[in-house]
């Protein structure tokens, strides 16, 4: 289980970064959507982890807030991603 959340855990990160490669805003909006598709997925195995005893409370809730603000800012990201795609089609 901390071999999947390690994995989806530098999902996030490789997805954001291949984002910044993106051919066009609409592959970036898609590449940064399965960042925060990557940033559910941790959750998930946070929350498996939690609940077999693998991480104490505190370990637990420190890193889900983590991943919990990691998520917003994600989300806030695709909004303004689409927010500027909308923006150029009317130019």
């Amino acid at each position: 289980m901390t071999g999947e959340l390690l994995r989806c855990g530098a999902g996030v990160g490789a997805a954001l970064v291949k984002a910044e490669c993106a051919l066009n805003k609409n592959e970036q909006i898609t590449r940064v959507h399965m960042a925060l598709q990557d940033c559910a997925e941790a959750k998930y195995w946070l929350e498996l982890l939690n609940e077999t005893g693998c991480l104490t409370e505190f370990e637990f809730s420190d890193i889900l807030n983590t991943c919990d603000e990691m998520g917003k800012l994600v989300v806030a990201q695709i909004k303004a991603l689409k927010v500027e795609a909308a923006q150029g089609q009317k130019n």
